[in-house]
């Protein structure tokens, strides 16, 4: 799944991505419009590659686009308004550290931050005939209890966001 390896290729205790597919919108309006650069992308219509070679040229049915999420990598003044009970009130930086190391938590800053504030292109996206789908990939051995909120809940079904799980083995 091409999905998933492009998830694998960090080594962390889960890893989270948006998963976008659409009719026929250009990648490069996903990226624009969701300010982030894919890991993974093709147009509808765009050849797709045969991996034996032998296969006769077929074309991408549908656009596709799969970016890591990562709230690490987010301002820190994203923490304001959200509020955890068991983070402690250190520095903003140290809070963050500590939040996206923690799967419910990632979820949240995910959901709440980046999906609401997306909220308009998302729909767009449905009412066009696509999906939009939350990835989450969990090794086994870091897989650990999580809570998903009430908060992340709502926000993902009021987007009608999907929320996939896969728990590996590697």
């Amino acid at each position: 799944m091409e999905a998933r390896d492009a998830l694998r290729e960090r080594p962390r205790a889960f890893e989270l991505a948006l998963r976008i597919r659409h009719p026929s919108m250009d990648p490069a309006v996903i990226s624009r419009e969701l300010k982030l650069k894919p890991e993974h992308s093709f147009m509808a219509g765009e050849p797709r590659e045969s991996v034996s070679g032998i296969a006769a040229a077929a074309v991408h049915p549908e656009s596709y686009w799969l970016a890591t999420l990562d709230p690490g990598e987010w301002p820190a003044e994203h923490l304001r308004g959200l509020e955890f009970p068991s983070v402690p009130r250190t520095s903003s930086k140290e809070r963050m550290r500590v939040m996206v190391n923690s799967l419910g938590m990632a979820l949240t800053l995910s959901a709440v931050h980046f999906l609401r504030a997306h909220a308009d292109f998302l729909k767009r996206v449905q009412a066009e005939g696509g999906d939009a789908a939350l990835l989450v990939e969990v090794p086994i051995e870091h897989a650990q209890g999580f809570t998903l909120t009430p908060q992340v809940a709502k926000v993902i079904s009021d987007l009608g966001v999907s929320l996939d799980f896969e728990f590996t083995n590697d």
